[in-house]
């Protein structure tokens, strides 16, 4: 059995060059916060009726709060992307 698993991890490794462990991880990471988010918006647009009775506002303003909460999470995404702390030869190890 651990001789299958070995040559399958080793096929998987060889296959998938691009970021290997490291990207798998990245790419679990990027799916596992994007579904906590798509969780809250989905939540809070479920909740559309009862935010707006508790608001006492109309239904455009209860939807224009829940799209300016997904715009600051994709606009603080695109700011703090830009903050680099180190040169790109050191990250690369070049």
């Amino acid at each position: 059995m651990t001789c299958k698993l070995k040559s399958v991890s080793t096929w998987v490794v060889t296959t998938f060059r691009d970021g290997g462990l490291h990207g798998w991880f990245a790419a679990l990471g990027l799916f596992s916060s994007w579904m906590v988010w798509m969780s809250l918006i989905k939540g809070l647009a479920v909740m559309l009726p009862a935010l707006q009775e508790q608001f006492n506002a109309s239904t455009w303003l209860v939807g224009w709060m829940i799209a300016i909460v997904d715009a600051s999470v994709e606009f603080s995404g695109k700011i703090f992307n830009n903050i680099n702390m180190y040169k790109p030869q050191e990250k690369l190890n070049v």
